[in-house]
């Protein structure tokens, strides 16, 4: 694998991982009661984790990935979100018949993923508008490479 290709795959990874740690730090600060076990658990487990305080790690962490690493912003959004498909998609495979709107499950989150892709969007415009060197592409020259 290229190391341009290794280096994004590796910031995406960060940005999913970055999105998860934002519904457990949810849960240090804020427990909820545990839903009860069965076909929808870990569902409803990360949907109760939602709060103000993981909005706003979500929204900073997009913003910080935007600024500092200037990642496409749509694909940091879906990423910071990425443990609600893979959430679904374990659940709609272990349990027969769950999740059968998936399609519209994912159209929510999208919807979710606009502030995000707006909060690195910002970031990005920022960064480029004060000079940083662009760690996406590796070039330092915001985005455009030399092949």
């Amino acid at each position: 694998m290229e190391p341009n290709v290794m280096r994004k795959v590796t910031v995406l990874a960060a940005a999913a991982a970055v999105g998860s740690l934002a519904l457990v730090v949810q849960y240090a600060f804020r427990p909820t009661p545990l839903p009860a076990s069965g076909e929808y658990f870990l569902t409803e487990l990360a949907r109760a984790q939602i709060g103000p305080l993981s909005v706003l790690m979500a929204l900073a962490t997009a913003f910080a990935f935007g600024f500092f690493v200037q990642a496409q912003p749509v694909l940091v959004g879906f990423c910071i979100l990425a443990v609600f498909p893979i959430v679904a998609m374990y659940e709609g495979t272990r349990y027969r018949g769950s999740h059968n709107l998936f399609p519209f499950e994912m159209a929510i989150v999208a919807t979710w993923a606009i502030p995000l892709i707006l909060a690195a969007w910002l970031g990005r415009l920022l960064a480029r508008r004060l000079g940083r060197r662009d760690l996406w592409s590796g070039t330092g020259e915001h985005g455009i490479t030399s092949r």
